[in-house]
């Protein structure tokens, strides 16, 4: 009849007094509601149970955290118009008050993105040190591109998928784009498709659940195409079984194998032919 989405974070699983899985839901009230496994359609990758699976945002918290410190720190950077952190030294001794009043008059002048063109005037012997490691030494650039690529492996996508083209070529993005239909897509597709068939569809029924990915492929459809016709020719697959793999229907009269006519079995013909 319906299908309702479930915070996974307000739902538990265990097990009844008769083993078997058990659901229980809390709504938006508080109130908990038990479900039977067979009214649950769940999809879950890996985990240490075989029922719940791990949290990938958990297992790679830190690879996140990393990422959102550097963009942080840049953000922080270039708001106080690309001046890093540093002190002003005096050779004399400055009192509570003075010194409160040095540091807001300087922040109030020079901190801030439109403000970083400004030439600083330092009076009575002032100086300025810088103390934070420049992000050109600190490798700042790198470490958000690694940021992405740590962030991207996780999740099993190419890096080209999410706009990082630092190693992307012609060549090999055709590739990698294959790779991530079969190697991070097919699995959770397949998962998809079990579960339709086991929770949605009558056990006796001529339906099914089917995810065509020939839109994601299109670029090596011709070298498909090509080993189609190279095992036709061939002889060892029918025109329909080809058809049947591109989910495409029967068509009468293709059934028959073909039988390459210029081709022939090696050693003497039999006699009469």
């Amino acid at each position: 009849m319906a299908l309702w989405p479930l915070d996974p974070n307000r739902v538990r699983i265990d097990r009844g007094p008769d083993k078997r899985l058990r659901y229980t839901a809390w709504d938006d009230t508080g109130r908990a509601v038990v479900l039977a496994a067979r009214d649950v359609l769940h999809l879950h990758g890996l985990g240490f149970d075989g029922v719940t699976g791990y949290s990938v945002a958990h297992l790679a918290r830190e690879g996140i955290g990393a990422a959102l410190a550097a963009e942080r720190s840049g953000a922080a950077l270039f708001g106080n118009g690309a001046v890093g952190l540093g002190v002003l030294e005096t050779p004399g001794e400055l009192g509570l008050d003075a010194a409160q009043r040095l540091r807001e008059s300087w922040e109030e002048a020079y901190r801030g993105s439109s403000k970083h063109h400004k030439t600083a005037i330092l009076e009575q012997g002032l100086t300025w040190k810088p103390t934070a490691i420049p992000n050109k030494d600190a490798q700042w650039i790198e470490a958000r591109e690694f940021g992405v690529s740590e962030l991207a492996r996780w999740l099993r996508i190419p890096p080209h998928k999410i706009g990082m083209l630092k190693d992307a070529t012609f060549s090999n993005i055709e590739e990698q784009s294959r790779e991530y239909v079969t190697d991070s897509l097919q699995p959770w597709l397949v998962r998809w498709e079990q579960e339709i068939a086991r929770k949605l569809l009558p056990i006796k029924s001529d339906l099914f659940a089917e995810h065509l990915v020939d839109g994601l492929l299109r670029g090596d459809t011709e070298a498909r195409f090509n080993a189609y016709r190279t095992a036709i020719l061939a002889g060892w697959m029918s025109r329909n079984e080809a058809r049947a793999i591109e989910n495409l229907n029967p068509v009468e009269g293709l059934d028959t194998f073909l039988e390459p006519l210029n081709t022939g079995p090696v050693g003497p013909k039999p006699t009469g032919v």
